[in-house]
């Protein structure tokens, strides 16, 4: 008669964990062992449903600790870990609505800056920035971040390469690391029209010179032609 009863204690509780109510399960648990402290299955069942509980603190703790630090996607997997659990969570619905909206905003900023950092470098980090701060663990933002900064830190090289471009009048090259400077940095606009125009003239000084090559060339042929032509016309 005592096992039956403890084993309505171990039905009961099981069905409340099945309707998501493990606080009734655990008060139902501990009414069993009070009354039957030697049965083995409550004992058993109040290890597994105390296991449980654990689980909850410690993933409700972490959640709220992510919310405080406005690390929303490691709150959204925390949240879908918290409803597969049993437990009751009225207002799940709408906090899930507050994460969702903050990590859309966070990628819909991220994806906007990656796209900008082509064009506007200053523009760009402002938006990653302000994607971190929507959502504080944004990775597409983290990682912009981070390859903004790596180009920022190249940009001494190619200011070096394209100085001893002009300076050794290497048009190609001067275009080149020009092109590859403002990639990585955002200039004036009167030092980046400077700069282009040094290597538009750099670029005109250098098809000029081609074309007084070529016309020498053509010169010298004509010379020969003609002195091959007298010499036939002697003989």
């Amino acid at each position: 008669k005592c096992l039956r009863k403890a084993a309505k204690f171990v039905a009961h509780s099981r069905e409340a964990v099945d309707q998501r109510d493990i606080a009734k399960a655990l008060s139902l648990l501990e009414a069993g062992v009070r009354e039957y402290p030697s049965a083995d299955d409550l004992r058993e069942e109040m290890q597994t449903v105390s296991t449980i509980v654990e689980q909850i603190n410690r993933t409700t703790n972490a959640l709220k600790q992510s919310l405080r630090e406005h690390r929303y996607f490691q709150a959204r997997g925390l949240l879908g870990r918290l409803a597969g659990m049993p437990i009751l969570v009225t207002d799940i619905e709408r906090v899930r609505e507050t994460i969702d909206a903050r990590c859309s905003k966070a990628t819909a900023l991220a994806k906007r800056g990656l796209l900008e950092a082509n064009h506007d470098l200053a523009l760009a980090e402002a938006l990653l920035r302000r994607s971190l701060q929507v959502c504080a663990d944004c990775k597409a933002a983290r990682e912009g971040l981070e390859k903004l900064d790596e180009r920022r830190k190249s940009v001494p090289r190619l200011e070096r390469r394209l100085l001893k471009a002009l300076s050794q009048g290497e048009a190609a090259k001067a275009r080149e690391s020009l092109t590859a400077l403002l990639n990585c940095v955002s200039l004036p606009s009167n030092v980046r029209g400077t700069l282009d125009d040094q290597v538009h003239n750099l670029e005109m000084a250098g098809t000029a010179i081609r074309r007084i090559l070529v016309g020498s060339v053509v010169a010298v042929a004509l010379v020969v032609i003609l002195t091959a032509f007298l010499i036939n016309v002697r003989g």
